[in-house]
């Protein structure tokens, strides 16, 4: 079965922020999801980059996608690329999508990064 991964990086803001940060964005997709893939949620607010590798070697084989939920601001942004290319590093020939509020603003900054 093929797998996709929705990954919903760390958000770095103040450690008395009274919002608890639950990835919304990628629970809706899920639902959207066909019934042949395996989606699987990486909340980097939870789990850390070494997760993060042992999940990709897990699945490499399987792997269709990889799916970022990205914000500007946060440091949303930095972490997603890092775990981008710790994926690449992995399995260079993954396709990789951004999404999220960064990606309507801001569509072609998105686009112009190599790892995207």
């Amino acid at each position: 079965m093929n797998t996709t991964i929705l990954v919903y990086p760390r958000i770095v803001f103040e450690d008395n922020y009274p919002c608890s940060w639950i990835p919304y964005s990628l629970l809706a997709l899920v639902g959207n999801m066909p019934q042949d893939i395996n989606v699987v949620i990486f909340d980097q607010n939870r789990k850390d980059e070494d997760e993060f590798t042992l999940l990709i070697e897990k699945y490499k084989e399987s792997l269709l996608c990889v799916g970022f939920s990205i914000m500007t601001g946060g440091g949303q942004i930095k972490n997603a690329l890092q775990l981008a290319t710790i994926l690449k590093a992995i399995k260079p020939d993954v396709k990789i999508v951004f999404g999220g509020p960064h990606v309507n603003v801001l569509p072609q900054e998105t686009l112009n990064n190599n790892l995207i």
